[in-house]
């Protein structure tokens, strides 16, 4: 095997991990639908992370065409990459069915808005990883909108439980769906 077949088996399995992680946790809230309260707004962050997840799975096949040369400080570019997506995937949705009574509102206020600072910190860190792994130019369209969709994250961390909550998550699913249009 060669460098690059064992970072893309590590980094596929963290993938697989995380993407298991949020399909079970949406499951749980589904079966939650009839003794608890829930709430689209996680379910929209739920759906971009999942959106990153299959969109960096895409770019690991595409990867080992785009790199001849792996080293170990790329190969760690890209784990760390991957690692922030799984802990953003890990915390977005409570694991657990929810219990009688209970709402997927305040479960998001209390803990999952907390998967915030990790997807702010993945769109963050596009910018370097396209820089490095994929030869964009730095200040490009694509890493505009990488730190926009950042700072949009962090605005939407800053405003849990304010009536601008939504308003904002519809900000960033727009934009974010503005970068996969343009930035591929």
């Amino acid at each position: 095997m060669n460098n690059y077949s064992w970072i893309a088996a590590t980094v596929g399995m963290i993938l697989a991990l995380g993407m298991t992680r949020v399909v079970n946790s949406s499951v749980a809230m589904f079966r939650s639908r009839h003794r608890a309260t829930l709430h689209w707004v996680p379910f929209v962050w739920t759906l971009c992370i999942f959106y990153f997840m299959l969109d960096i799975s895409w770019d690991l096949h595409n990867l080992s065409d785009t790199m001849q040369t792996w080293d170990f400080p790329r190969a760690l570019i890209l784990l760390g990459f991957v690692l922030v997506l799984f802990l953003a995937g890990a915390l977005v949705l409570p694991q657990q069915e929810l219990p009688e009574g209970a709402k997927l509102k305040d479960e998001f206020t209390r803990d999952g808005r907390w998967t915030l600072v990790f997807v702010m910190t993945f769109n963050l860190l596009c910018i370097p990883y396209n820089w490095l792994l994929w030869q964009m130019p730095i200040f490009s369209f694509l890493s505009i909108l990488d730190f926009a969709l950042a700072l949009i994250a962090l605005s939407a961390l800053w405003v849990a439980q304010s009536k601008y909550e939504a308003v904002i998550t519809l900000i960033y699913a727009g934009t974010l769906t503005v970068t996969a249009i343009f930035g591929g």
